[in-house]
């Protein structure tokens, strides 16, 4: 029975499978599956660094490159002792310096360090949302200072839920009648009313 065919290695890979099967972090005695998570949080790390630092994706996928390979084989680099962290940013600044679009070393810490808040959009939500913190309760007033005579009373008693009789009204005053003024008549005669003469005058009867 003939052997079944299998697939030729690449005659100049990147990365051997021997390489990757012993890395320093494997023989360091990190798992397997938690060095694969690490190195797919660095590259996704890089990528977003170099999708806010407005850098081709060129120089990006060769900064992704160089970080893998520094944690690939024996004598290369172990999760343990480099942090991810570093090695992608030290790869992001050295491809863009060799590229036409360098960058300073502030603008790639400063991204790194947003990428690394809380407030990064690669930082997972919590699966429920945290309890908010209870308000401040803030202290009593102090007790006005009254005198003993006339300081409030803290129970009602009966006489002040019982309401108070009203004082009564004073009497509304009456009107006084206005005076009427009468005319008084005068002792002198009156004057005769002149009458207007008739024209043209009635003819006499002889």
């Amino acid at each position: 029975m003939a052997p079944e065919p299998q697939l030729s290695p690449l005659s100049n890979p990147l990365i051997t499978p021997s390489q990757l099967s012993t890395s320093a972090s494997r023989l360091d005695g990190l798992p397997a599956s938690l060095e694969s998570h690490i190195r797919y949080a660095g590259a996704l790390l890089t990528q977003a660094a170099g999708i806010l630092l407005h850098l081709p994706q060129e120089t990006i996928a060769r900064a992704i490159v160089t970080f893998t390979r520094f944690y690939s084989g024996p004598e290369g680099g172990s999760f343990l002792l480099q942090s991810a962290k570093d090695i992608s940013a030290a790869s992001l600044y050295l491809h863009a310096k060799l590229s036409p679009t360098p960058l300073p070393p502030r603008s790639i810490l400063t991204t790194y360090t947003y990428l690394l808040s809380p407030l990064s959009p690669l930082q997972p939500s919590p699966p429920h949302p945290l309890p908010l913190r209870p308000a401040a309760r803030l202290p009593p007033p102090p007790p006005a200072a009254y005198p003993p005579s006339s300081a409030p009373s803290s129970t009602p008693s009966a006489s002040s839920s019982a309401p108070s009789p009203s004082p009564p009204k004073p009497p509304s005053p009456t009107p006084s009648p206005s005076p009427t003024y009468k005319r008084s008549p005068s002792s002198a005669p009156r004057p005769p009313t002149p009458t207007a003469p008739r024209w043209p005058p009635a003819p006499s009867r002889t």
